[in-house]
């Protein structure tokens, strides 16, 4: 399994478009993204109202 973090991530909407505004930037340099990269969100039932993403860069499998 990859690295695992805890990173806040404040995100709005507007018009039905969402637009991340804090921590997402922070996030993006820290794993090192680059264009073409998935970042893939899904929601961890566990009780808490928490919300989890995986990160898979475009050159691996």
């Amino acid at each position: 399994m990859g690295n695992q973090f805890n990173v806040t991530i404040h995100c709005s909407t507007r018009s039905g478009d969402v637009a991340f505004t804090i921590g997402w930037y922070a996030l993006a340099r820290d794993a090192g993204l680059k264009s073409g990269d998935t970042v893939t969100f899904y929601e961890e039932v566990n009780g808490e109202a928490r919300y989890k993403l995986k990160l898979r860069n475009a050159g691996s499998s």
